[in-house]
């Protein structure tokens, strides 16, 4: 976690923002814990590398990666595909039917 931090730099972004995004989901949404058979920590951290990976011109703050999080994953319109997708840090992966 560390040598990811150094590598996004921009003040501690990542943390930061994960930071920012689990307490939002863990007080305010009630959506992380797996004891709570919610989604892990570990989870939140592919996401959050994700959109740093993948959006990192235009993410500069931690409210960046919040607004960023909500618009890519909260759009009805464009709703992640939970059903058919998978995400990895690189990008959503297509899972098999099984």
């Amino acid at each position: 976690m560390q040598r990811m931090s150094r590598k996004v730099g921009r003040g501690h972004l990542l943390k930061k923002s994960i930071v920012l995004l689990k307490a939002w989901m863990t007080y305010e949404a009630s959506l992380l814990g797996s004891h709570a058979a919610n989604m892990a920590t570990y989870a939140l951290y592919i996401i959050v590398i994700f959109l740093l990976n993948n959006f990192y011109d235009e993410l500069q703050t931690p409210m960046d990666v919040f607004r960023k999080f909500f618009s890519y994953f909260g759009d009805d319109e464009t709703t992640f595909d939970w059903e058919q997708k998978m995400l990895t840090i690189f990008g959503p992966v297509k899972t098999l039917n099984f």
